[in-house]
């Protein structure tokens, strides 16, 4: 009775969570609204030099960069001509929230593999 409780919970609130509970460099993950939010546990320039390289495994040709005090914004687009879009804000010197939109709508799939490739570099 309690799990059914809690399914009907969490799909009434309207997005998924889930927690990577010992994960090498996720603290967890949710995708929501279209986007697919992280946090990668490096700083802000180890971020972006991972997701470049996530970028460049999965054939994202990068479109544009813009970086300000303490965030940036990569865009890309990807062999399937889909837009693809990595939003970092540093969260102290060892944790970087990451944010993945894929599309207009969002791709759940995509930007998880997405995420899963930046992890995988850095």
């Amino acid at each position: 009775m309690l799990t059914i409780l809690a399914s009907v919970f969490t799909l009434s609130a309207g997005g998924c969570w889930y927690a990577v509970a010992g994960a090498g460099a996720y603290a967890g993950y949710r995708f929501i609204d279209g986007e697919y939010k992280g946090v990668v546990r490096t700083d802000l320039k180890g971020a972006i030099k991972a997701t470049r390289a996530a970028f460049d495994d999965l054939d994202i040709r990068e479109k544009s960069f813009e970086q300000s005090d303490g965030s940036a914004t990569l865009e890309g687009v990807s062999t399937g001509n889909r837009d693809v879009q990595v939003m970092f804000e540093g969260a102290g010197d060892d944790a970087t929230n990451v944010h993945i939109r894929v599309d207009t709508f969002g791709d759940q799939s995509f930007s998880q593999l997405v995420m899963d490739k930046i992890n995988a570099n850095l």
